[in-house]
């Protein structure tokens, strides 16, 4: 315990004036260090200089350590995941350039494909027009010469009796034997010429069919058969 010199008060060791006057307080005696110590010691220290550890401040940095490792592995686990997302995602994202080609390319075999056929329905549409063309054709054909044989041997006879009254009688045979040719056309019946040659003069025929029996004409109408049809 330290006294102020000039009134007395008590002041502690820390006190560098005294309270109650204000002048300087008195400084401590100095420690004497005994001669024997001094050589091979160390000066004793205080107790109170160095400050002992507590234990709260390990249980905080156990705590601590807990949590910087949870943090950590959050950030690691965070790091994997966003890494493993930013995958799937290039993934998906490469799948849907894929199918979106694929389907261009579908879009562009739909467009070939819908071209061939309209082509295909045009010369259908075509072929179906010159079909109906021709059969008109044919079928007027067949409505203005409809060749057929004749029933019988007398619708025959009858048919070339009144067809020579047609000819002219100063025509040579030949042509009277054409003209009985065109109007059995006319009437439409088939009626064939044949020029038969002997000794370099030719003899025209008429042949006709009537039933299964093939006739032989003649420009004075008669009819004689000439060999007979299975």
């Amino acid at each position: 315990m330290a006294f102020c010199r000039s009134c007395g008060n008590t002041t502690s060791p820390n006190d560098k004036f005294c309270a109650n006057c204000g002048q300087p307080a008195a400084l401590p005696p100095a420690a004497t260090v005994p001669e024997h110590a001094a050589a091979g010691q160390p000066p004793p220290t205080s107790s109170s200089a160095t400050p002992r550890k507590s234990g709260g401040f390990g249980t905080a940095g156990i705590i601590l350590s807990i949590i910087l490792v949870l943090a950590l592995g959050f950030g690691g686990f965070a790091a994997w995941q966003w890494m493993d997302n930013s995958s799937q995602v290039k993934d998906l994202t490469a799948a849907n350039e894929s199918l979106t080609s694929e389907k261009a390319d579908l879009s562009s075999q739909v467009s070939n494909l819908s071209s061939q056929v309209q082509s295909r329905d045009a010369t259908i549409a075509s072929l179906n027009a010159t079909t109906t063309e021709l059969t008109k054709q044919i079928n007027d054909y067949k409505a203005k010469y409809p060749l057929k044989n004749f029933t019988s041997e007398f619708a025959l006879q009858s048919w070339l009796l009144n067809a020579i009254t047609k000819l002219n009688p100063l025509d040579d045979y030949p042509d009277q034997y054409y003209m009985l040719q065109r109007l059995a056309e006319t009437d439409g019946y088939f009626l064939s010429v044949a020029i038969w040659e002997d000794d370099q003069f030719y003899y025209p025929e008429l042949y006709a069919v009537a039933g299964n029996v093939v006739y032989v004409c003649y420009e004075d109408g008669s009819i004689y058969p000439s060999f007979y049809l299975p």
